[in-house]
Order: C-alpha cells, then sequence, then structure tokens
C-alpha cells in the first residue's frame, strides 16, 4: 500500500511539472529572423544577423501595456539616426504581434550619437536668437526648459518624429539631463567654425502620444 501511495505521488508530481511547462508564455515572433527575450517588465527584440541592435520595451508592475521603448547599439562610431530607422521599425512591428503598446516615452540616444542629430543640433541652436541671446548674457548653468523647447519646436529628431507619425503618436514633449557643449573639435569637423556654444544633453527622453 506504501508502495502504491508513493507511486501515485511520483505519478502526480510529474504531471505538474508538464502542466507547468506548458502554462509558461511560447514567444514565436512572426519574423524568423529575430529573437524575442521576455522578463517580468521587459520584452526585448533583436536581429539573428546583428545581435547588437536591440529594441526593449518596458512596462510597469502593475500594467499589462508596455509604455516605454529604448533602442540601443554599442558603436564607436557615430552613425545616421535616420539609417537606423529601417531596424526600429522592423522591430517594433514584431513587438506589435506580441503585446499591447501603448508608448508615453520613448529613449534612442542622445545627439553625440548620430552625425544627422547633431547637426539638426547645431542648426537648431545656431538659427535660434532666443539661444543666442542667453548665451550672450550668460555664462551660468544652461537653461535645461530652454533647450527641450527649442530642441523639440526645431525637431531635432525629426527622423524618429516620421516613425511615430507611422505609428500613430505624437512627440509632445523633451526630457534632458546632464547638458554640456559641443566640442570645437567636433564643430569644425562638421564644417563649422569650431566657437559657435551649441549646449548638448547625454541623455534624452521623447514624450510622445497617441495622435
Amino acid at each position: 500500500m506504501q508502495k502504491l501511495f508513493f507511486v501515485l505521488l511520483l505519478l502526480w508530481s510529474c504531471s505538474s511539472e508538464v502542466r507547468n511547462a506548458n502554462d509558461q508564455p511560447q514567444i514565436m515572433p512572426a519574423d524568423p529572423g529575430v529573437i524575442v527575450n521576455r522578463s517580468a517588465r521587459d520584452f526585448r527584440l533583436k536581429f539573428k544577423r546583428d545581435s547588437f541592435r536591440l529594441l526593449t520595451l518596458t512596462r510597469s508592475q502593475d500594467s499589462n501595456t508596455y509604455q516605454f521603448m529604448k533602442y540601443t547599439f554599442p558603436s564607436d562610431s557615430m552613425v545616421r539616426l535616420a539609417d537606423e530607422m529601417t531596424f526600429i521599425h522592423n522591430l517594433w512591428n514584431v513587438a506589435e504581434d506580441s503585446i499591447d503598446i501603448h508608448l508615453t516615452s520613448l529613449s534612442a540616444g542622445y545627439p553625440l550619437r548620430y552625425t544627422d542629430i547633431l547637426k539638426n543640433q547645431i542648426e537648431a541652436f545656431s538659427e535660434s536668437k532666443e539661444w543666442q541671446k542667453f548665451v550672450s548674457e550668460n555664462e551660468r548653468e544652461p537653461d535645461y526648459a530652454m533647450i527641450s523647447q527649442i530642441m523639440q519646436e526645431q525637431h531635432v529628431y525629426a527622423p524618429l518624429e516620421s516613425l511615430l507619425t507611422d505609428k500613430g503618436y505624437a512627440l509632445v514633449g523633451i526630457s534632458i539631463e546632464k547638458v554640456g557643449r559641443v566640442m570645437p573639435e567636433q564643430l569644425k569637423a562638421l564644417g563649422y567654425q569650431g566657437d559657435e556654444k551649441i549646449p548638448v544633453p547625454y541623455m534624452v527622453w521623447l514624450s510622445v502620444a497617441k495622435r
């Protein structure tokens, strides 16, 4: 009788393990060229052929909707953000097939990571009379609110704004931290005089909303 009890207990344990294994979510991306990893709060996607580019969507602990998106890739050289849009767009499409996305914030790196965004940043502040007046009168800490406003109004992140429009979103604000200035050698490398006073944040978040 005791042996029968242990046999039944063993069978029940094995059956329970099989049920638990089957209860685990199976992530099968629509694109077989994409690898998906999922944790309690994050949904990460990358290409099999290019595992360096990573799109991460994050949700709050008490929500099933993913509200924050971050695009990263390790690189010592600057690239064009416009050239990265295809990667972001394709990974975003795959994510939409698996999770509920309603973005409120997006990050894709700061201006010094991208040649086109850095040029947009330089042009925006070179042409801003408000900024030129400010720097002529102030040598103290930069005005973060002014910098954010100019970046948004002058569409410094234009490539991302185009993608957001395609996805039914609009850029509604920019948040920044750790603001420095573009170095003279960087300005000269892009064809400028080198004495321009151009602020550049090292942390940038784009606030977005459904259109």
